[in-house]
């Protein structure tokens, strides 16, 4: 299993604790990574000046940033609204999505 990707906070403080000479174990220790990330973190910073991390390839979203407020404004206006009865309140206005989608939607939204 992967882990969490570092916050860009601890990868600014890996760079900054090697600029101050420390040795890469006790980066390492101090950070609680292991020493093949502070590894990796610098050689990345080196080859390409960056610290972000990369976009990935994924399936894109079926629903856009106004497609998730217009979902939590129907649920705000009626809060027992069912999923189905969203969904199908979507398909109205040309959003085809599914219920677990929707589900998703007002689980990202809490």
């Amino acid at each position: 299993m992967r882990s969490k990707e570092l916050s860009l906070s601890v990868k600014q403080a890996i760079i900054r604790l090697k600029k101050q000479n420390k040795p890469i174990r006790e980066i390492a220790r101090t950070l609680g990574v292991a020493k093949t990330t502070v590894w990796n973190i610098l050689k990345k910073k080196e080859r390409t000046g960056e610290l972000s991390n990369t976009k990935r390839p994924g399936r894109p979203r079926k629903t856009t940033v106004v497609d998730d407020r217009r979902i939590l404004s129907l649920v705000k206006k009626t809060p027992f609204t069912t999923v189905g009865q969203i969904k199908n309140t979507l398909q109205e206005v040309g959003v085809c999505v599914s219920k677990s989608t929707v589900k998703r939607r007002l689980h990202q939204s809490e």
